[in-house]
This record gives structure tokens, sequence and C-alpha cells, in this order.
């Protein structure tokens, strides 16, 4: 999930190699609960880092699925299938990592 795309746009497109390093934190049983632990744990922690941001997760520190001009919930992307085969490389870390 991001705002404007540029975290999130490498895993759909540009370089021939992706890693990424993922915390166990991040881990979810489902696809719905690993989004929803995005937006209600992690964005409004990440939101804070804008000051004067005027999303209800700046004001609140919860997630209300805005739809705010200045939302950082922008472009959600989802990879089903890795096409180039093997270009997405994942390491996932024994420990939380960020938020």
């Amino acid at each position: 999930i991001d705002g404007n795309g540029n975290r999130v746009a490498a895993l759909c497109y540009g370089p021939k190699q992706v890693i990424a390093i993922i915390g166990m934190n991040k881990i979810k049983p489902t696809v719905d609960t690993a989004i929803a632990r995005a937006r209600s744990v992690a964005a409004p922690i990440n939101v804070q880092r804008f000051a004067g941001t005027k999303t209800p997760c700046f004001i609140t520190g919860m997630c209300t699925d805005c739809l705010s001009p200045q939302t950082i919930c922008c472009q959600i992307v989802r990879i089903r299938f890795c096409k180039p085969a093997n270009r997405i490389k994942i390491i996932l870390v024994g420990e939380n990592l960020g938020y």
C-alpha cells in the first residue's frame, strides 16, 4: 500500500530483480488480514511522518477507509504470480521489522 506508488511500482514493472526483506510482523494468514493490518497499524504510524496531513488516520491514529485527497493508501498492489519467473525474491526475517 502506498500513497504515490513509488514504493510499490517496482513490484509491478521495472527492475530485472526485486528483493523484499520482510519482518514477521507483516505476515498474516490471509490477504484480507494483511491489508487490514497495513491500513490499521502501519498507515496511521507512517502518515505521522507527513506534518500537516489532514487524513483521519493522522488525526485520530485510526484508519477510516478514507478517500481524503491526502490519503496515503492510494495504490494497493497484490502480486498473484511472478512473471517473469523468479524476478521477485522474498527474504523473511524472524523478527519484527518496521511497522
